[in-house]
């Protein structure tokens, strides 16, 4: 047969646990990144890391002091990991994301 088969909808296939847990996490992703971009200050790595994932973008913090943040074409970001984040970081990770 070959032909397209549509998304599970009956709440208990795997293909419907995906769908659900991908949106979310693309909402929850998107959100944030709004929401820093509102207001940067008092955010924590763990949610850099979070808007990372989602728009592809690399990152390694191994038990350092920082966490390193690269773009597909090779742009970095350094960004300490003490907690809150500085306003200065958070805009650089936002054009980072974006592509500024």
């Amino acid at each position: 047969m070959g032909g397209f088969v549509g998304r599970v909808t009956d709440g208990k296939g795997a293909d419907d646990r995906y769908y659900t847990r991908y949106h979310s996490v693309m909402n929850a992703a998107a959100k944030i990144l709004e929401a820093m971009q509102a207001n940067p200050r008092d955010w924590r790595l763990e949610q850099l890391q979070t808007v990372a994932r989602q728009h592809g973008i690399a990152w390694r913090h191994e038990g350092t002091s920082h966490c390193y943040f690269k773009r597909a074409d090779g742009l970095t970001l350094s960004v300490p990991a003490h907690r809150p984040i500085k306003p200065v970081y958070v805009r650089q990770f936002i054009n980072l994301v974006k592509g500024v």
